[in-house]
């Protein structure tokens, strides 16, 4: 139980320490626990997320996400999963505030379990394509750790997924995001 209670009081120092770094939208949101799917079992989770941007009081609808992720349990501790997103980025040029055409993005990606149910790496690689532009220079691998902590009994958890996002381009930058 006092295992327990550390790991909470460190989860949650960790997730206030974070608040306060800048970050960016990254195409693999991580809309998952640290929890694998067990033994040859599958996992179908469609969402849906937006996201917005707040700078000096004033709110703007950013980009919006539709997509599925699919789970399979390779053993106890390993998961192989698929993702699909379709994302539609608010226009540009300021004029009537409309989402345009968007992007699709696919990734697939190795997840182990280090502590059961609590700590997760996972690993996927993806691209993004579409009709609308050129996405040559897209592939990105996210490295992600997934610390997993409940609030009530198992009924509620929280997730925290600090990643590294790896692009393979040209003159462009690596991030963090959480």
């Amino acid at each position: 139980m006092r295992t327990n209670k550390l790991f909470n009081f460190i989860f949650i120092a960790v997730v206030l320490s974070l608040i306060g770094i800048p970050g960016c939208a990254p195409v693999f949101s991580e809309l998952q626990s640290a929890r694998t799917v067990g033994n040859e079992n599958v996992e179908l989770s469609p969402y849906y997320s937006s996201v917005s941007f707040s700078n000096d009081g004033d709110t703007e609808g950013i980009q919006n996400h539709l997509g599925l992720q699919v789970a399979y349990g390779v053993n106890e501790e390993w998961d192989i999963r698929g993702r699909y997103e379709r994302i539609w980025l608010k226009d540009s040029d300021g004029s009537d505030g409309e989402f345009g055409e968007g992007v699709n993005i696919f990734g697939v990606g190795p997840k182990y379990s280090i502590i059961e149910n609590r700590l997760a790496a996972y690993v996927p690689i993806g691209k993004a394509f579409g009709s609308d532009g050129d996405y040559s220079d897209t592939w990105e691998l996210h490295p992600t750790i997934l610390w997993t902590t409940p609030i009530e009994q198992d009924k509620v958890e929280v997730t925290l997924a600090p990643k590294y996002l790896i692009r393979f381009c040209e003159d462009c930058e690596d991030l963090v995001a959480a």
